[in-house]
């Protein structure tokens, strides 16, 4: 369910709604003043960084270098015990 951003016209409060898709064709009722009918602004996406779980220059194990056995030095996936 996504999350609309809404303004109102009359006294300029802003609101975040969840809503479902059916509930946008009706009139929102500004909870602020309760005169204006909210209106939905263009809002920007949610990004998500993608990250790969350790931290960038350290191997599976946590060193700094490869490993000298398998798994770090070979690039393979991380087996720890």
């Amino acid at each position: 369910m996504p999350i609309y951003d809404f303004i109102c016209p009359h006294c300029g409060a802003k609101r975040d709604m969840l809503l479902l898709p059916g509930d946008l064709g009706e009139d929102i009722l500004c909870p602020a003043c309760g005169l204006g009918t909210l209106v939905r602004v263009v809002s920007a996406p949610a990004s998500i960084p993608r990250t790969k779980g350790r931290a960038a220059g350290k191997t599976c194990c946590g060193r700094q270098e490869p490993c000298d056995q398998p798994p770090c030095h070979s690039h393979d996936s991380c087996k720890k015990n």
